[in-house]
């Protein structure tokens, strides 16, 4: 039943529950007054209006108690406010980083991408460094969400970073990648490429790992492995 029909009939039938016993009640002190009718028939009159009014009360809780479930229900349905991460499509906390994204100096390689963003549901996992090169996992995504336009299509940066034994986290750009490209050869780093000494992968006590977009905006997770 609609809830404004029952809000009618709820409100019609208290109406009439207070009609009747303000009847009833007249209609007893007029026997008293008059003396028409005798103390039995009074009392009767009494009872007859209680039980319509308890009646009456009954099915207006009824009507009620219909009502407060449905209500309860539809305000358990409301959906949550979207955290503000997925309203712009980015998720500083998508994914863990292996260390600190501020911790990277961009210092080789020609390139800053020290201002990019993470994106949700673009992760990489797995890092492996040998000698000559590295490889790496993709977890969820791929390029295409750093703005890529196909698998194979090698438009991002590869970045890595060295551990020094100071503690600092140095490197950049070492080489272009795409999805489809899992493995990354250290032969540009050797090469000094843009700045990158040609010892650095020997030298390091850690190594991380990032993707990010060619305008340095968007980025993967950073993931790590020891030496």
């Amino acid at each position: 039943m609609d809830k404004s029909v029952q809000f009618m009939i709820r409100n019609l039938l208290a109406y009439m529950a207070g009609v009747m016993i303000g009847f009833s009640a007249f209609l007893v002190a007029a026997c008293m007054i008059t003396g028409c009718c005798t103390t039995e028939e009074r009392a009767a009159a009494i009872q007859a209006a209680k039980e319509i009014a308890l009646e009456v009360s009954e099915t207006v809780a009824q009507i009620r108690a219909e009502q407060e479930p449905a209500a309860g229900q539809a305000q358990a349905a409301e959906p949550e406010t979207p955290p503000a991460a997925q309203e712009s499509g980015q998720a500083a906390t998508a994914q863990a980083d292996g260390v600190d994204f501020a911790l990277l100096s961009w210092d080789y390689g020609g390139f800053k991408g020290g201002k990019a963003a993470p994106v949700q549901n673009c992760e990489i996992g797995s890092l492996s460094i040998k000698k000559d090169g590295m490889s790496y996992k993709w977890v969820k995504g791929g390029c295409e969400q750093l703005g890529a336009s196909s698998r194979t299509a090698a438009d991002c940066i590869a970045a890595l970073f060295v551990q020094g034994q100071d503690g600092q986290w140095r490197g950049g750009k070492f080489d272009w990648i795409s999805t489809s490209r899992t493995t990354r050869s250290f032969e540009n780093i050797k090469g000094e490429y843009h700045g990158w000494p040609s010892d650095a992968i020997e030298k390091a006590q850690g190594y991380a790992f990032v993707i990010t977009s060619k305008d340095g905006k968007k980025r993967t997770n950073v993931i790590v492995s020891s030496k």
